[in-house]
C-alpha cells in the first residue's frame, strides 16, 4: 500500500474508520514518510469504554493531520475530553445516504403489505444494530405505556442483536408484553436491499438512544423523508429541528419518551410533512 501510495503521489489519505487498533501503525507510519491523514471522528471515545481507549484516541487525533467531525458537539467533546486543539478540527455535516433514492424506492402501501402491516396503521421503526446503550427497552416500555392511548400503534424492531443474551432478553420482554401483532421483532441483519422496505412502512422512527455522539440512522430516516422520535443526548439536538424534522423527548426515560410518542402520532397528515422539512 506504500508503494502505491509512493507510486501515485498520493499526498492526502482519509480514514472513515478503523476496523482494528493495530491499524494505528501503519497510520503512524504514513505520517511519518510525510502524508497527510486525515480522520472522521464518528465518535470521541468507543460506547463500550475502556481505560486504553482515552490514550489510543488521543494519539490518533494529536497525530493526524486534521480531523472531520459531523457536528459542533463532537468538536467540543474532542477538545474537552482528549484536549485536541480546535483548529485541528472542521466540521462537516453528515450527508443524505443518496442510494436510497426515494423515488425509485418502495411505496409506502407495498412496504407496509410486504410487513402484514395495513394503511391505516400509525407505525413506529427502530433501526439498526441493537446494544444496550440504543435504549430498546426504554422504547418497549414507552410503547407499552402509550398502547392502549394509540390502539393503531405499531412498532417495527429491525437490526441484527449484539448478543444471543441481548437478543434473550429482549424477546423475552415483548412477550410478557403481552401486545401481540403490535411489535414486529426482526431480531437479524438486515440486508441492504430490504432496507427501504422498513423506512418506507414507517410513519417515524424512534431513537431512544441512552447515549450517543451522532447517530447516522437519523440521516438515514431523513432520507427517506421519515422523522425522527429520539432522547436528548449527543449531537440530536443539533441535527433535529424539535417540532420541524422530528421530536425530542425532554427528559431520557421512558414516561417522557411515552408523552413525545403520544404528540408526534396526535397528527399523522403533520409527521408526513415533517419528513419532507429535511
Amino acid at each position: 500500500t506504500i508503494k502505491y501510495i509512493n507510486q501515485k503521489k498520493i499526498d492526502i489519505i482519509h480514514y472513515q474508520f478503523f476496523r482494528q487498533k493495530s491499524e494505528l501503525l501503519f497510520f503512524l507510519l504514513l505520517r511519518a514518510i510525510g502524508k497527510n491523514v486525515i480522520i472522521t471522528a464518528h465518535n470521541v471515545l468507543p460506547h463500550e469504554y475502556h481505560w486504553s481507549n482515552f490514550y489510543y484516541q488521543r494519539l490518533l487525533f494529536r497525530t493526524a493531520s486534521g480531523i472531520i467531525a459531523h457536528s459542533e458537539f463532537i468538536k467540543n467533546k474532542i477538545v474537552e475530553q482528549l484536549r485536541i486543539l480546535k483548529q485541528t478540527i472542521s466540521v462537516i455535516p453528515h450527508g443524505s445516504y443518496d442510494q436510497f433514492n426515494r423515488s425509485h424506492s418502495i411505496s409506502q402501501s407495498q412496504a407496509r403489505k410486504n410487513l402484514g402491516l395495513n394503511d391505516d396503521d400509525k407505525v413506529l421503526l427502530f433501526f439498526g444494530y441493537i446494544k444496550p446503550y440504543k435504549g430498546l427497552d426504554l422504547l418497549l416500555e414507552a410503547f407499552e405505556i402509550v398502547a392502549d392511548d394509540i390502539p393503531d400503534l405499531k412498532l417495527i424492531i429491525a437490526g441484527n442483536v449484539e448478543s444471543t443474551r441481548l437478543k434473550n432478553f429482549y424477546e423475552d420482554k415483548i412477550k410478557r408484553m403481552n401486545l401481540t401483532g403490535r411489535i414486529l421483532a426482526y431480531l437479524k441483519y438486515i440486508p441492504m436491499q430490504d432496507v427501504p422496505i422498513y423506512f418506507m412502512a414507517a410513519d417515524a422512527v424512534a431513537l431512544p438512544y441512552r447515549h450517543i455522539y451522532h447517530s447516522g440512522v437519523t440521516h438515514l430516516a431523513f432520507s427517506f423523508g421519515r422523522p425522527v422520535i429520539a432522547t436528548d443526548v449527543g449531537d440530536f439536538r443539533e441535527v433535529i429541528e424539535n417540532g420541524a424534522c422530528g421530536f425530542i423527548s425532554e427528559k431520557n426515560c421512558s414516561e417522557s419518551f411515552a408523552n413525545t410518542l403520544l404528540l408526534a402520532f396526535s397528527n399523522r397528515e403533520k409527521l408526513k410533512i415533517m419528513g419532507m422539512f429535511y
